[in-house]
């Protein structure tokens, strides 16, 4: 079984930072990042307990060693949700603090527009429901589609014209299925005009 410091190195690489990094959103220094992995000092209960929380890290994994370092979310659950949230957001931060000039733009203002977007101003409850669902619905086929098209995805070769015709026309339903979800969002709002006026 592992010692608890070296759990606290495996869940520092876990989640991408150097130790510099960790002990940054630690608020601790980077000697004592280094003392712990090394085993010269021992992390104190608070400390780990602070790690657990700011990254959704399984605290019985990191204080006995049990279970999985990073807990299965339920993301139909409010718990699963802030989870999935929290361990999310360290990745958006480290991508965020990495980007330099175009790139940063366009991630912050990437960002700003999905904040804007949630607001779902002068909507009722179920209507904002519906939007955000609908908005949803959009990025997640952005995202498939993107993965589709990605350097890790493997392609049908050039003389495979029907493997080309499959992949083509699978680009296209997600597209189409964007374009479906764009309309159900903007509709939410447009309905109270009457039927008529909905995309």
């Amino acid at each position: 079984m592992s010692t608890v410091n070296e759990r606290f190195r495996d869940i520092r690489k876990e989640l991408g930072f150097n130790q510099q990094q960790f002990a940054y959103e630690l608020g601790i220094s980077q000697t004592h990042i280094s003392g712990i992995e090394n085993g010269r000092d021992n992390p104190s209960k608070s400390l780990l307990k602070f790690l657990c929380a700011k990254f959704s890290v399984n605290e019985e994994w990191m204080l006995e060693g049990t279970g999985t370092p990073l807990p299965e979310w339920d993301i139909t659950t409010d718990k699963g949700a802030i989870t999935k949230y929290n361990v999310l957001r360290v990745s958006f931060e480290k991508m965020l603090l990495a980007a330099t000039g175009d790139d940063l733009v366009c991630m912050v203002q990437a960002f700003c527009y999905l904040v804007g977007s949630l607001g779902a101003r002068k909507l009722d409850s179920q209507e904002t429901t519906a939007y955000r669902r609908a908005l949803c619905s959009i990025l997640d086929d952005l995202e498939n589609l993107t993965m589709m098209v990605s350097a890790d995805t493997v392609l049908p070769s050039k003389t495979d014209a029907m493997g080309w015709v499959d992949f083509k026309n699978s680009c296209s339903a997600a597209t189409n299925r964007i374009n479906q979800s764009v309309k159900d969002a903007v509709n939410v709002y447009l309905e109270k005009y009457g039927e008529e006026m909905k995309l």
